[in-house]
């Protein structure tokens, strides 16, 4: 999804970061948030006040679900692909989300 990330203005540097699985220093305080908020969903199964109030900062509460939406519809896509062994382009590989 890195076109799309790149048009949608995150930096190659971020992009390339989590490709790299390594967190990525931001400059825009919505993406840190958004980082931080589905990475604390994906690793714990739940998120933290803390973490949800630091997202609100940032966007508003329909946008906070939006993007939790899309954080469920990626993992089970992932998950699609895996079970029934779909070829990737370029032989790439699927990564579950943890």
């Amino acid at each position: 999804h890195a076109p799309q990330a790149l048009r949608a203005g995150v930096s190659k540097e971020v992009i390339e970061a989590i490709r790299d699985k390594k967190r990525p220093v931001f400059e825009k305080k919505d993406e840190e948030a958004a980082y931080d908020y589905v990475t604390e969903l994906v690793t714990t199964k739940k998120v933290s006040d803390k973490t949800y109030q630091a997202l609100l900062a940032q966007v508003t509460q329909e946008q906070a679900i939006e993007l939790t939406t899309i954080a469920g519809f990626y993992a089970t896509v992932v998950m699609l692909i895996v079970a029934f062994d779909v070829d990737l382009p370029d032989g790439e590989k699927p990564q579950l989300p943890v």
